[in-house]
């Protein structure tokens, strides 16, 4: 099985999104604009994508809010590579905050959305607070973060 991880393009996300992601895990079709932030992901800090067998399997990033503070991303189709997803997300969001020397990132998961919490635990993130109505759709946030 070829497994790679190659530098994020936005058409890798809407390869996800036509594999059906499953809404209701994502939220995707209720989020305004995920579009738009398909395309930004590129510009606003370093991203990855996972390809197994040339097909996007998981993309993932952390938005740039300054130069050692950033907000990380992941977009996961539900996948039989579960394990290798789960991996190489780990990989890559390690890889890329020791080569760029973050001191913190952080990930906001919609309320409910079990599977978020687990994977930001699982990837050593601390839950620090609850955000009512701080989504794009008024949807509450929960704020996990990693600080170095």
């Amino acid at each position: 099985m070829k497994i790679e991880t190659v530098q994020y393009k936005p058409h890798h996300a809407y390869q996800l999104y036509d594999r059906q992601v499953r809404e209701a895990d994502f939220f995707l079709s209720s989020v305004k604009g995920w579009e738009e932030a398909a395309e930004r992901w590129e510009s606003v800090g370093p991203a990855f994508t996972l390809m197994i067998e040339d097909i996007p399997e998981a993309c993932g990033g952390i938005a740039m809010i300054d130069d050692t503070f950033g907000e990380c991303w992941v977009l996961i189709p539900r996948s039989v590579h579960g394990i290798i997803v789960y991996r190489a997300i780990l990989r890559g969001l390690n890889f890329l905050i020791k080569r760029h020397k973050f001191r913190r990132v952080q990930a906001l998961i919609v309320e409910g959305f079990e599977k978020g919490f687990r994977l930001v635990k699982k990837l050593g993130f601390v839950f620090e607070g609850r955000l009512e109505k701080f989504g794009p759709n008024g949807e509450t946030l929960h704020l996990y973060a990693k600080v170095f």
